[in-house]
């Protein structure tokens, strides 16, 4: 049996050419991925803050005391959840308390086997750093599983209107047993495995439905991947777009039971909470977009190549 070897050659691009398909897609990707976190950053971050700062220092003062009751009417201290009020003297503290907490997770514990373990605490410390001043300047709050714990300003900011969704998060932790599931995997799902599917799509030669020389469409787990990406990519950010939709709920439930008398800020309580859920919606639409745009571009690029060399 002859085999023609510059056919074959002919019909499959060169590592090179498949190379710069792949660079040029994830390029693009990079660029799809921004233009999501501008509409979070230039759109939806800026609602939330002005909502924050349209709460009067009369409903600050019914806002920190509604949510203290909470707190006891909900049992939390006896779940060992702490209210842990960020300032300048107890920032960085409170960052390394976290960064230790981290460090000692099993997903973490690997990462050390693999990166140097001094620069990894560094970086981790830093990102917590950089959190924990938006928590103290009144921008946002925050719930860590790692040290059940609730942050707040305390430096008297009074942008406290997402306090009740974190308390929604303590109670998915502490009360809850599909939430803390949920709660558990949310990250390590739907940070990793996105790459891992990105990779194994654009890693793939064969574009979507391809069929073979049997005239059979192609199989096998890497080409279910690369046909089904943007729907693995929706299910690998379900557990977080459901947790925290749970911890919303569970957050205007507990405000509505301590501030009855007060309609005008729980709306502003509700919509802080679903403003901050369409950034999730958000970004989950922007990463389906972002993998299926670098696939395209990726194939495009790839049956522009085979084609200048059938012609050739």
């Amino acid at each position: 049996m002859n085999i023609n070897f510059n056919a074959n050659l002919k019909n499959h691009p060169s590592n090179k050419e498949r190379n710069k398909g792949i660079i040029t897609s994830l390029f693009a990707s990079a660029i799809i991925g921004e233009a999501g976190n501008q509409i979070n950053t230039r759109l939806l971050n800026p609602k939330i803050k002005k909502l924050a700062s349209s709460v009067s220092e009369e409903e600050k003062i019914l806002l920190k005391d509604a949510f203290k009751s909470a707190y006891k009417n909900n049992n939390l201290a006896k779940k060992g959840v702490k209210i842990l009020f960020i300032t300048k003297e107890n920032l960085d503290k409170t960052a390394d308390k976290l960064t230790d907490a981290l460090l000692n997770t099993k997903l973490v514990k690997v990462l050390k086997k693999i990166i140097d373990k001094d620069a990894l605490t560094i970086g981790i410390k830093g990102k917590y750093i950089n959190i924990l001043n938006s928590v103290m300047e009144g921008e946002n709050a925050f719930y860590y599983s790692t040290i059940n714990g609730i942050m707040l300003s305390g430096e008297n900011k009074g942008a406290q209107l997402a306090s009740f969704h974190e308390m929604g998060h303590a109670l998915n932790h502490n009360c809850g047993k599909l939430s803390k599931v949920l709660q558990n995997v949310r990250t390590p799902i739907g940070k990793i495995a996105p790459t891992v599917i990105l990779i194994s799509a654009l890693g793939l030669k064969n574009k979507k439905n391809e069929i073979d020389e049997n005239g059979q469409k192609k199989t096998g787990l890497r080409q279910f991947i690369k046909n089904n990406a943007g729907s693995l990519i929706a299910l690998t950010q379900l557990p977080a777009v459901l947790e925290e939709g749970i911890a919303s709920l569970k957050g205007q439930k507990m405000a509505k039971q301590v501030l009855v008398n007060s309609p005008g800020l729980l709306k502003k309580i509700r919509l802080t909470n679903f403003t901050g859920f369409a950034t999730y919606l958000m970004r989950t639409a922007t990463l389906i977009a972002l993998t299926e745009g670098a696939i395209k571009i990726k194939d495009d690029i790839q049956t522009k190549y085979e084609q200048k060399i059938t012609t050739s």
